[in-house]
């Protein structure tokens, strides 16, 4: 048929679409004329020589355009291709497009598209193009709020980057927001980040979580909690590693913390800080790291440091073979700011108190007028050493080693030796007053406080009338000076000569320290303990020892003097008490009566028969 103008339409067509009556062939309305003739335009525009169809808006720029706007969309760089579809309106609070599967079981929307990382299979903006709002990339990275979902500078693995376009200063940033409508219970998950890996078979394994908990007793305002799970390598199941409570404070290790930061672990709990050098490598003299005790004052206003723990290197690191490092601790003084350093733990294990070059395993230094070392004791039944100085590298009772010595600007003032000896350049003061000495008594038992001895084949026993004493019974802790008064062992442990000087004989002394465990190890080399091995590169030492006597058992339990009752105290020399009606030597001054039953004499060495 070559026309249908004006012929009459038959039953068979209830409308007919034509184009309009001015015809182009890159712009053609479409009509509708129904039987009688009328005609109607329609939404439609057809460019035949393009093979495109416009609705809403004429000369359609691409194969389907729809909307009031005949201008293809674009992101400022790439437009709408002309083969595709252009939806372009100009309505205020509608939406430009809507898909609706109305089917329960069906499908929404089904987007293809190249899957490198400058190819995007959606992307949204606001109307002027400004700003990104979703966009996701061929190489499946999506980007909220950010067009650069793989920011410059950050992985190529990153899937997912949110970033907020408000730049004013009441922008609250980029945000996640997890909520549930489930009861507000204790315990409770609000929601989860969780992270898998594909395993061998193909099957997807829960290897790390971030989970948000509610956390508290109050019901209408209750706390948060947040926990970060991780599994470990070759284990089946996911655990709690880091938990932070509502209270704010912060557990590793465990679940319940009971500080602000809790670090808990079955072999001990750890913490490092460290100091990383990428190319220069640590130096001596370098801060390896440091852990600082602040506050607020002037009512949160400022913050202030007033102590600090600092690790420094004492060595040019090598790992491995050198790592020296010593140890600072700092304070702050009353009514100062800013903390000084006030005692150090150098790299040979020596401490510094008030000095930071310690030339002993304890330097103590003082520049003000104050106590330099105080030992206190306040247990009413304290029963142990307050102060114990036990030597390891073999000298035992030599003279040379010095346990104590107490020197002014010039000299040496005061000293106790390895050998006990004790001196000084001025008197020893002490509220009691005599000199005494243990003897063994005749008949094995004790004799009373205050009776007058004489000697008896080498041993002591009670004067009687007629007989000349040459001392008296004290009591313990009353004289000034007790002489032969082995408190410490049997006083034949070691073999002496004829005038009780100690023999000595020559030995080998060897040390090292444990590298794995840092463990220092002292020994004589023939008394190492059972179970230790000597290293090939222990130190080795020439020295001299005291002899031990064969007959001595380290077994037994030694007994002191003080504790037996064969051996007594006996005053030879100075004030002492004597009880009323003791035998008296001649030589002895009577100064005075103590009581109705005691009297005070001074005595002092006098002839006497010796049986």
């Amino acid at each position: 048929m070559s026309s249908l103008k004006d012929q009459t339409i038959t039953s068979t067509y209830d409308q007919l679409i034509k184009r309009q009556d001015t015809y182009s062939a890159t712009n053609s309305r479409l009509e509708v004329m129904t039987d009688s003739a009328v005609v109607a335009n329609t939404a439609l525009y057809l460019d035949m020589t393009n093979q495109r169809l416009g609705v809403g808006v004429s000369g359609p720029q691409a194969t389907l355009s729809v909307g009031s706007v005949n201008t293809l969309l674009t992101d400022a760089t790439t437009a709408v291709g002309t083969t595709g579809a252009n939806i372009h309106i100009n309505e205020a609070s509608k939406y430009a497009a809507g898909i609706k599967n109305a089917n329960a079981s069906g499908d929404g929307l089904l987007i293809q598209a190249g899957d490198a990382s400058d190819d995007y299979a959606l992307r949204v903006e606001d109307y002027d193009s400004a700003n990104d709002l979703l966009i996701v990339r061929g190489d499946g990275n999506i980007g909220i709020g950010s067009i650069d979902a793989n920011r410059t500078g950050l992985s190529n693995a990153r899937v997912l980057t949110i970033e907020n376009t408000d730049t004013s200063s009441s922008s609250t940033g980029a945000t996640i927001e997890l909520s549930t409508k489930e009861t507000n219970a204790n315990g409770m998950t609000v929601g989860q980040i969780i992270a898998h890996v594909e395993d061998n078979h193909g099957d997807h394994q829960r290897i790390a979580q971030i989970a948000f908990q509610s956390d508290g007793t109050t019901s209408d305002e209750r706390g948060g909690r947040i926990d970060f799970d991780v599994k470990a390598d070759d284990d089946t199941s996911i655990g709690t590693r880091m938990t932070i409570k509502e209270d704010g404070k912060i557990g590793i290790g465990t679940t319940a913390p009971s500080a602000t930061l809790d670090v808990s672990a079955s072999a001990g709990g750890s913490l490092t800080i460290s100091r990383y050098e990428a190319s220069d490598g640590i130096t001596s003299g370098e801060r390896l790291g440091i852990l600082y005790f602040s506050g607020s004052e002037n009512q949160g206003a400022a913050v202030g440091e007033g102590a600090a723990i600092e690790a420094k290197s004492t060595d040019a690191w090598a790992v491995g073979s050198h790592e020296g490092t010593s140890l600072h601790f700092h304070t702050t003084a009353n009514d100062t700011h800013g903390w000084a350093e006030r005692m150090v733990i150098q790299q040979s294990g020596y401490v510094g108190i008030g000095f930071n070059d310690p030339s002993a395993q304890l330097h103590v230094k003082q520049t003000a007028v104050d106590e330099v070392l105080y030992i206190e004791c306040n247990s009413t039944s304290y029963d142990s050493q307050n102060m114990e100085d036990r030597s390891m590298a073999g000298e035992d009772d030599t003279a040379g080693a010095s346990f104590f010595i107490y020197r002014d600007s010039n000299d040496n003032k005061a000293k106790i030796t390895g050998a006990g000896v004790v001196s000084g350049d001025s008197s020893f003061a002490s509220p009691t007053s005599d000199y005494a000495e243990y003897f063994e008594t005749a008949d094995g038992k004790s004799i009373a406080v205050g009776t007058s001895v004489i000697m008896e084949n080498g041993k002591i026993r009670a004067a009687k009338d007629g007989e000349t004493p040459f001392g008296i019974i004290r009591p313990v802790g009353t004289s000034s000076v007790v002489g032969n008064s082995p408190w410490s062992y049997w006083n034949k442990k070691y073999k002496t000569d004829d005038y009780g000087v100690r023999l000595r004989e020559s030995y080998t002394h060897v040390e090292w320290t444990d590298s794995s465990t840092g463990e220092f190890h002292s020994y004589h080399s023939d008394r190492v303990p059972s179970g230790i091995s000597v290293p090939g590169d222990a130190v080795r030492k020439n020295k001299t020892r005291s002899v031990l006597n064969p007959d001595y058992d380290s077994s037994k339990k030694y007994n002191d003097r003080e504790s037996r009752d064969e051996w007594q105290i006996v005053g030879l020399l100075g004030q002492v008490e004597i009880t009323k009606g003791q035998p008296v030597a001649s030589s002895w001054i009577r100064m005075g009566a103590v009581s109705s039953t005691v009297e005070m004499y001074y005595i002092f060495p006098c002839p006497q028969v010796i049986k």
